[in-house]
């Protein structure tokens, strides 16, 4: 019988998470900055701050670019 996984925090005080294309790399908004959180570890990646950062009830949705 294969060992079942344990949950694991990586991000603390933050909203909702939403999940990058790539499947591997994790958003949310803590503290008025979105942030790159890779699943498997290694450095977060603060992309954007201050009032060009929405917050709400609902993940951060990755859009196309133009």
């Amino acid at each position: 019988m294969p060992k079942p996984h344990r949950a694991r925090r990586i991000v603390n005080d933050t909203g909702p998470a939403g999940w990058a294309p790539d499947g591997k790399t994790l958003v949310v908004v803590a503290r008025g900055v979105l942030t790159l959180v890779p699943v498997a570890g290694g450095p977060k990646t603060a992309i954007a701050t201050g009032t060009n950062v929405a917050a709400g009830d609902t993940p951060p949705a990755w859009q196309p670019r133009r």
